[in-house]
């Protein structure tokens, strides 16, 4: 389920997509795989890798002018439509706060 989803600048981190995935008790949810599709392509990726930004956090760099959709495997939330917001001279990024049923 969707809790928020918002934009950001970042120019040290441009066109980024953030995750943060969370169980329904608020408990960060470290090592579940999420999809990500575009026109050419797929990539997998995992929420946890980067423990020092909490065990449910996971990104995936965006290019511009392209459209995600995105699949949390183990509970089947479709995002669809995601596209790196315009910050002028670079693309911004996405934030989405997730939890699980």
């Amino acid at each position: 389920e969707l809790v928020k989803q918002s934009t950001f600048c970042d120019e040290e981190h441009p066109a980024l997509l953030k995750v943060n995935l969370k169980q329904s008790n608020g408990k960060p949810s470290a090592g579940v795989e999420i999809t990500i599709t575009w026109v050419d392509g797929t990539e997998n990726f995992f929420t946890g890798l980067k423990p020092e930004l909490g065990a449910g956090y996971a990104d995936f760099v965006m290019t511009r002018d392209v459209a995600y959709a995105l699949n949390i495997s183990n509970n089947g939330t479709l995002l669809t439509g995601l596209s790196a917001p315009d910050c002028g001279s670079y693309p911004g990024g996405i934030l989405l706060e997730l939890s699980q049923p």
